[in-house]
């Protein structure tokens, strides 16, 4: 089984991450006692002066006028501070990006900032989370203020203390590589030293701090920041599993009491929910789920919940997998993010892992990234008083020095409550064990003491989030699986037969350590609708580390179609279910099955040029039934997000069991990105049509692709009064492998009558994969209505061009004006069923207006191709501002005649301000029959044909979907008579699924040889349910000749009764 576990919901791929409520600006990476905010020095009278300027870009949602709270920054453990430790922290909001090239001069620069916080560094820390939070103290919040294009943070930090500390602090720091947004090496100032703190901070850097921005927008904000559990959790450990979940108080009060909810879904289904309570302003906490235990083996996601004034952190989710041993932290679809380093000396390094009851450890696995290197892998029990690693109780006998994933047997250990597992550097060479990083983890769960044996255990660092890739087996006392079914195999194929049957047997294996005695074996044979066909049972008993093999009664194969065999393995003692059962399929086939079952060409992610050859679609197709079956045919397609975006169809002919590459037309890819290249057989009666599809992955790559991502001023359907002022903006970005030189992007608005109002272009040159904001010149519209603007890139070497246009609606309104945004019923260029049944016109109303509506008169008409009048209707709105509203007509629209139908849409409203454009609406609609299959032609033999007596004749027919809907159950009959009108032969041909407009040649399975020459005729017509009689029948005539055969028509000489004389 594949092992992966991955995250959904909030993915961190760029520099910083807003939850609406807090800006966390960089993900600490590296740290440093260098770049602040304090240097804690082992010097009495140390000091540090920190100026930072974190760029508008760096703090996403942080907006004008949000009230700053608090702010935090993360730190690896030091020793405990001793003496006075006294911080302040300035806060400015500043149109500058940075403090210039030359020295700042800090009196001067806090004389125009706000004191936010001044107090002991000690309070503030909190060093289960390794972070410090600066809860404002000399004011209540700070506003930040964007007044005159003030949108930077300046965030001053001065420290002085009065005592040596223990050692220097190291402060996680962001650069410019992992914050974009950092790009001027003048964004810090700093000056550091003993004694009376310098005024002039001369030394420069673009390095800060990593740093989140608290500002409370809800009362109530409960979030949910990250969910820590296993990422492989053992099914047979046969006990609850612990998943701890980091929330944080984001809100502005102190959350008295909030519930917080678990959903279990996937292989395993459960729910259950706890309390959070008292829970202060910019606390975070991690609290614990611990009664779920999950039962079936596969993927399952665990979301948590809550509910409260904001909804955008009130949820994550998490997928993991259970398995049936192993057990790990590890989260293998995220990947490791590199090798963990040990100090120079011996070490060990141990994780927590649980079990309520005694199981036994049977194997641990690691991944190195170093040879040669001595280790021994090592369990120990925990220790009782100190919640730690504590006696040694299993050291491996030899040292290791593997590379790469290890995997070790551990031979009778057997474990019970807390207990952990790592391993013991045997010499002072680096071991380097690969890592993940899950940031925050929580407080004992991972542990290093060095040098090794000492047992002076030191907690990993939170923020630093290492865990170590590593995994353990887990085996329990009762655990019986069933794990193989030898007869028959999965998926096999078999013929119906009234006269034979099939044996069936079943391994099943003790994966426990101890015996397990009368184990009740059942044998259920169901079809593909789950009915019961057939059952037996058997007793058996299992020792350890044995398997039994079980015969079971045998199955007729009188059946047809799928089929499933389940064993289930029942005992009292058994403590892992999930394993008591397997189940195979297995098919009865009969006389028609085609499949496509092998793609030669593509290959799975291949990857090709846009716009170039790509390769020849191959693809086997095998005919399972047993007919023979002529013009199969096969399609391919290519789809892109799930739309098809080119189809081809090829026919095979195939004798039964037989099959055939089918080659399609060169592709040449027209669309950039992932596409799937997809094969369908599409038999008609095809008696198992899941196995007709077989679909495989390719990537279409693209050199030069400039596209429009979207217009960002005005917005989409924005509405603005006349002659107002607004500056066009739009992003776009090169998607292509190339970079893009002077290429044009223009910006136009248009009326609804497409007459041009406002032009401009902008000349851009971007690197591959760069996106950049292009701001047009202001402009004001001076009319009312409606106007489209649109934003196109002009590019003779663009590749692909369905992304080079955006366009979207804007409007230009006043106090009173209603639109017509569109007909619902019938929807325009809709395709109307042909009914006698009622349909209710219904249009789409827009108050695009400031002022509310009130009893607004809208007409429809609706006239034939004849220009005649067939519906007339008019209703009374009334709107309020701003909204959209569907409105039905109250006369019934009469559809029974077939034909092409305009509707006119007018609105009457005599208050409202300018008419307009937007006060008439015209559409369309066709009515064609619900289900109208037509046969198109008689393609065998045609019609005026001569055929030769004696000669077999096999009837193709064509026929086409004209209806609405997909042709389903379509019968057609085909008869040959004489001239006589005598009728000498009749077949009925089937098909299903036929969609509208397609077609599809049928073939008369039987064959038709004439007795006498002469002329016949051959007549195809529908008798299944059509609702168009009209072109259900067509006919023609052939004749039927001799191919030799010589008449005597008369005698020439002598006459008939001619007299001769003799002589």
């Amino acid at each position: 089984m594949t092992s992966r576990i991955f995250i959904i919901g909030f993915l961190i791929l760029g520099s910083f991450v807003s939850c609406a409520q807090i800006s966390k600006i960089g993900s600490g990476v590296f740290s440093s006692a260098a770049y602040g905010p304090t240097a804690i020095d082992t010097s009495v009278d140390a000091y540090s002066r920190f100026a930072y300027t974190y760029p508008q870009a760096s703090l996403d949602d942080l907006q004008h006028n949000d009230d700053i709270t608090a702010i935090s920054f993360f730190y690896r453990p030091f020793v405990d501070l001793v003496g006075q430790t006294s911080v302040k922290i300035y806060l400015n909001n500043s149109s500058q990006a940075d403090f210039g090239s030359g020295s700042l001069n800090w009196k001067t620069q806090i004389a125009q900032m706000t004191l936010v916080y001044q107090g002991e560094l000690q309070s503030a820390l909190i060093p289960d989370q390794e972070k410090v939070i600066f809860q404002f103290n000399k004011v209540s919040t700070y506003s930040f203020d964007t007044a005159n294009s003030a949108n930077h943070l300046q965030v001053c930090i001065e420290y002085l203390q009065d005592s040596a500390q223990y050692s220097k602090a190291s402060w996680y720091y962001e650069t410019g590589f992992f914050v974009p947004a950092f790009v001027s090496n003048y964004e810090t100032k700093y000056v550091t030293g003993n004694g009376t703190p310098d005024s002039i901070c001369a030394t420069s850097s673009i390095i800060k701090p990593t740093m989140h921005v608290h500002y409370p927008r809800d009362n109530e904000d409960l979030g949910i920041e990250e969910i820590y559990t296993l990422g492989k959790v053992a099914v047979s450990n046969a006990s609850a599993s612990e998943i701890r979940v980091l929330v944080a108080n984001r809100g502005k009060n102190t959350i008295a009491s909030d519930t917080l909810n678990l959903v279990v879904s996937g292989v395993n289904t459960f729910s259950t929910s706890i309390q959070v309570v008292n829970l202060a302003a910019n606390e975070e906490r991690w609290v614990s789920f611990d009664n779920y235990k999950p039962l079936e083996i596969g993927e399952e996601t665990l979301t948590v919940t809550n509910t409260d004034d904001n909804a955008n952190n009130s949820s994550y989710a998490l997928v993991r997998e259970v398995t049936p041993l192993e057990a790990s932290y590890g989260r293998l679809g995220q990947g490791n993010l590199g090798d963990y380093q040990f100090s120079d000396t011996t070490v060990d390094f141990a994780t927590r892992y649980y079990t309520p009851s005694f199981k036994q450890i049977t194997g641990a696995k690691f991944k190195f990234n170093s040879s040669s290197v001595p280790y021994k892998v090592c369990i120990w029990a925990k220790d009782s008083f100190t919640d730690k690693p504590g006696n040694l109780i299993y050291l491996s006998p030899v040292n290791l020095t593997s590379v790469g994933v290890v995997s070790v047997d551990i031979p009778q250990i057997f474990v019970k409550d807390a207990y952990y597992v790592g391993i013991r550097e045997m010499s002072a060479v680096h071991t380097r064990l690969e890592y993940q990083k899950q940031s925050p983890i929580p407080l004992l769960e991972h542990f290093l003491s060095t040098p090794a044996g000492t047992s002076d255990w030191e907690q990993m660092e939170v923020n630093q989030g290492i865990v170590f890739d590593q995994s353990i087996d887990i085996v329990t006392a009762h655990n019986l699986a069933v794990t193989d079914i030898y007869l028959p195999g999965n998926r096999d194929t078999f013929y119906y037969s009234k006269i034979d049957s099939l044996a069936i047997s079943a391994k099943i294996v003790n994966l426990g350590f101890a015996t397990i005695n009368e184990v009740l074996l059942r044998c259920d044979v169901k079809d593909r609708f789950g009915n019961l066909l057939a059952t037996s049972d058997d007793t058996v008993n299992v020792a350890v580390n044995s398997d039994t093999t079980v015969q079971f009664t045998k199955f007729s194969r009188a059946y047809f179609g799928d089929h499933y065999i389940t064993i289930t393995a029942t005992s009292s003692f058994e403590e892992v279910p999930y394993n008591n059962e397997l189940e195979r399929k297995f098919t009865l086939v009969v006389d028609k099955d085609a499949s496509a079952t092998t793609i030669f060409t593509p290959d799975y992610g291949d990857t090709f040029s846009i716009n170039e050859f790509a390769f020849y679609p191959l693809v086997r197709v095998i005919n399972i039934g047993r007919q023979s079956q002529i013009d199969i045919p096969i399609k391919m397609e290519v789809l892109r997000a799930g739309k098809v975006v080119y189809e081809e169809t090829k026919y095979q002919s195939l004798l039964p069991q037989f099959s055939a590459i089918v080659s399609f037309d060169s592709f040449v890819p027209l669309v950039p990105g992932e596409l799937v290249v997809r094969y369908i057989t599409l038999l008609p009666d095809d008696v198992f049509p899941r196995n007709d599809t077989t679909a495989t992955g390719i990537f279409v790559k693209v050199n030069y692709d400039l596209e429009v991502r979207q217009i960002l001023n005005p917005a989409t359907e924005a509405k603005m009064d006349k002659a107002q002022l607004f500056v066009p903006q739009a992003e776009v970005a090169n998607n292509g492998l190339k970079n893009v030189s002077n290429a044009q992007v223009v910006c136009q608005i248009k009326d609804l009558q497409g007459n041009l109002v406002y032009t401009d272009s902008k000349i851009v040159s971007l690197l591959s994969g760069q996106v950049s904001t292009l701001t047009f010149t202001a402009h004001s519209i001076d009319s009312l209505g409606d106007f489209t603007i649109c934003v196109a890139t002009s590019f003779l070497a663009d590749e692909f061009s369905l992304n080079d246009e955006k366009c979207q609606l804007l409007y230009i309104t006043e106090p009173k004006n209603l639109k017509i945004n569109s007909v619902l019923l019938p929807a325009n260029n809709s395709l109307v069923a042909r009914s006698v049944d009622p349909l209710f016109p219904s249009i789409q109303l827009n108050n695009i207006g400031t002022d509310s509506i009130e009893n607004a008169q809208v007409s429809i008409t609706i006239l034939n191709e004849s220009q005649q009048q067939v519906y007339t209707d008019s209703l009374l709105v009334s709107l309020g501002v701003d909204l959209v509203q569907d409105m039905p007509f109250s006369k019934a629209l009469d559809r029974s005649l077939a034909g092409v139908y305009t509707v006119r849409v007018v609105n009457h409203w005599a208050l409202e301000n300018t008419p307009s454009p937007n006060d008439t609406l015209m559409s369309s609609y066709t009515v064609v029959p619900s289900k109208d299959i037509s046969v198109s032609s008689i393609l065998v033999p045609l019609d005026q044909d001569t055929v030769e007596l004696g000669s077999a004749v096999n009837i193709k027919v064509r026929i086409r979907n004209l209806g609405v809907s997909v042709a389903e159950g379509v019968q057609l009959r085909v008869s040959i008579c004489d001239a006589n009108t005598v009728q000498k032969f009749v077949d009925t041909l089937y098909y299903s699924g036929l969609q509208r407009l397609e077609y599809i040649n049928l073939q008369s399975s039987q064959f038709w040889t004439s007795d006498d020459t002469g002329q016949y005729a051959i007549k195809c017509e529908v008798v299944s349910q059509d609702d168009e009689p009209s072109n259900d029948i067509i006919a023609t005539v052939v004749r039927v000749v001799k191919y030799k055969d010589i008449a005597l028509q008369e005698i020439v000489f002598p006459p008939n009764q001619l007299v001769l004389q003799a002589g």
